[in-house]
C-alpha cells in the first residue's frame, strides 16, 4: 500500500500506544494531540485544524484511538480528500450519551475523568493491567489539556458528518470494553456503512493488549478495500 499512514492516539495517553503494532509502520506519522506528549497546547476549537495541518499531502489512511478517532472522523468530514480510508478504534460518532444515542457514556462518568483517582482508574480499564496504567500514568498530559480534551468528547457530534461520508472506513471494539461500549462503535459503523469489527477478549485498547489480533484484522481490510 503506497498511501502514508497516519495515527493519532487518545485522551490522556501518548502515541507509544502505538508501539506494539509500530513496526510494522516504520514510515508512519505518529501524530500527538495538543497538550500532550509535549506538544504545545492550543484551545479545543482548534484541535482539528491543527490536526489537518499536520496531514501528509498525499491521500493518507488514517487509524485513530478514542478521541484521535473521532478527531480524525472531524478531518475527514472537512476534507475528505485528504484520506484513502480511516480506522476508528474505540471511537464512535458520539462519545456521550445523546437523544437518540443512547450508547454513549453519561455526562456524569465523563465529568469524573476530571479527577486524578478517575484518571488512573481510566488508565487500568483502557489497558487491563496495572504495570501497563503506571507506565502510561507517568507521562499523563497536564490538566488543562485534559480539560480541552474532555470538552471535545462532549460536544464531538458526527453523526450527521459520518452519514454523509463516503471513504472506506473500519470500526474496531473490544467486547469487554468498560470505557465505551462497543454498541457506540457498531451504530457508528452501521451509520457510516464502514466494516465491524469486535475482539471478543479485548477492552478499550485492542492494538495494545491484542496486536496480532489488530493486525491481522487491518491487514485484512487493507488488502479487500484500499488495494488499488
Amino acid at each position: 500500500m503506497s498511501a502514508p499512514w497516519v495515527f493519532v492516539h487518545g485522551w490522556g495517553f501518548t502515541p507509544a500506544i502505538w508501539s506494539r503494532i509500530a513496526p510494522a509502520f516504520p514510515a508512519a506519522t505518529m501524530l500527538s494531540l495538543p497538550g500532550h506528549a509535549g506538544a504545545p497546547l492550543l484551545p479545543a476549537c482548534e484541535w482539528v485544524a491543527a490536526l489537518r495541518g499536520m496531514l501528509p499531502e498525499k491521500p493518507c489512511i488514517g487509524v485513530g484511538w478514542s478521541l484521535g478517532g473521532m478527531l480524525l472522523l472531524a478531518a475527514a468530514a472537512k476534507e475528505p480528500w485528504r484520506f484513502r480510508g480511516l480506522v476508528l478504534v474505540a471511537a464512535a460518532a458520539s462519545f456521550v450519551r445523546r437523544k437518540d444515542w443512547p450508547w454513549g457514556v453519561a455526562e456524569s462518568v465523563l465529568a469524573g475523568f476530571a479527577e486524578e483517582a478517575a484518571l488512573r482508574r481510566f488508565y487500568l480499564l483502557a489497558l487491563g493491567a496495572r504495570r501497563d496504567a503506571a507506565l502510561f500514568g507517568k507521562h499523563a498530559p497536564p490538566a488543562k489539556a485534559r480539560a480541552e480534551g474532555l470538552g471535545l468528547l462532549r460536544a464531538l457530534d458526527l453523526r450527521g458528518a459520518l452519514a454523509e461520508l463516503a471513504l472506506p472506513t473500519l470500526w474496531m471494539a473490544g467486547a469487554r470494553d468498560t470505557v465505551l461500549s462497543p454498541q457506540a462503535v457498531r451504530a457508528s459503523a452501521r451509520r457510516g456503512r464502514g466494516m465491524f469489527v469486535c475482539f471478543q477478549e479485548a477492552g478499550h485498547a485492542p492494538m495494545w493488549t491484542h496486536p496480532v489480533s489488530f493486525m491481522e484484522t487491518l491487514r485484512a481490510w487493507t488488502s479487500a478495500f484500499l488495494t488499488p
